[in-house]
């Protein structure tokens, strides 16, 4: 098969909600097994906020928090990452409904990709059902959020979070070796 370039390095994430902050970091223990440790996580806040999206299938009172896991990953490699969530959330479907909900995605120096099995009008089709969002965008001056940014990805908090995770990124891609020619902005 023709390829055009080398998959590269990014960053894995996950956002996590459940019903409290213990089932938060039990939530943690679930991803290690393919991404490994947590090297860092948000504050917890009240989904509620933002959003009754969710109310109606989990409840009220939710919680969520993002997580950035160490090292990094290749790019090729993230699809699965949703498919992996998707079964964890299965597990803990009570009546047919979910008690913890799992948003996969990765960042790159440059953007905030989030994996979603919804299609629409800023999403590309990966496979098997599968899309992805460019979520956030990064430039000189700082993150872009977009229409479709959900609410909670543009608090001061999140995207100071993802500056950090951002950070970490580019260090690790240093250590590498993986940023020839590429500075910091």
């Amino acid at each position: 098969m023709r390829q055009f370039g080398p998959p590269f390095p990014v960053k894995p994430f996950c956002a996590v909600m459940a019903h409290s902050d213990d089932e938060l970091i039990q939530t943690q223990k679930l991803l290690k097994p393919l991404l490994g440790e947590v090297e860092s996580a948000s504050t917890p806040y009240t989904v509620s906020t933002f959003t009754q999206y969710y109310e109606n299938e989990m409840g009220t009172e939710l919680r969520k928090q993002f997580l950035a896991f160490r090292g990094v990953k290749s790019v090729a490699d993230m699809n699965q990452f949703k498919f992996f969530t998707a079964d964890i959330e299965d597990q803990f479907r009570e009546n047919g409904n979910r008690t913890i909900n799992l948003d996969p995605g990765y960042l790159t120096l440059d953007k905030l990709v989030l994996y979603t099995t919804k299609n629409f009008t800023h999403r590309i089709y990966l496979e098997h059902g599968l899309f992805a969002e460019i979520t956030l965008t990064y430039s000189r001056t700082g993150w872009r959020t977009h229409s479709w940014t959900y609410p909670d990805f543009q608090t001061p908090e999140a995207l100071t979070f993802f500056t950090q995770m951002r950070q970490e990124l580019y260090h690790q891609l240093q250590a590498t070796g993986d940023l020839p020619g590429f500075k910091m902005k």
